[in-house]
């Protein structure tokens, strides 16, 4: 399969934009169809530019490096450089939708949404702690 158009276009795309594409493309990847393959490539790209643009300005919390959190749609945290956990922006808070923020530790989504990002940092590291130092 070709390489999806718009990976040419994410340099130039805003924080927004990017979000806006990835939260489509998280959608796509549940698709039955060749959608599917198109959207994954399209995740890895923005993932790829991002792990790049947010390396040096990583944020440690225990074991993880996190990656500042400018609104884009997945935060992702690294343990010596390997991708160990994803904070999951999943909406806008309201007054209503409080909790915005998915938390994935190794693999293992944490059952409830988190509402600050902060939270999320500190409740992923000490989980991923935790998992590490359970043998």
């Amino acid at each position: 399969m070709a390489r999806p158009p718009v990976l040419d276009r994410l340099l130039t795309m805003s924080v927004k934009q990017r979000r806006d594409l990835s939260l489509r493309a998280s959608k796509r990847t549940q698709a039955v169809d060749g959608d599917a393959d198109e959207a994954q490539k399209i995740l890895d790209g923005i993932a790829s530019l991002e792990f790049e643009m947010f390396r040096d300005r990583r944020i440690t919390v225990g074991l993880i490096d996190w990656e500042p959190f400018e609104y884009q749609h997945l935060i992702r945290g690294f343990y010596n450089d390997k991708e160990v956990a994803s904070i999951e922006y999943t909406d806008t808070h309201g007054v209503s939708r409080k909790e915005v923020f998915r938390l994935s530790v190794l693999g293992q989504i944490h059952d409830d949404l988190i509402h600050h990002v902060a939270d999320a940092r500190f409740l992923g590291s000490d989980i991923f702690f935790d998992r590490i130092h359970q043998d």
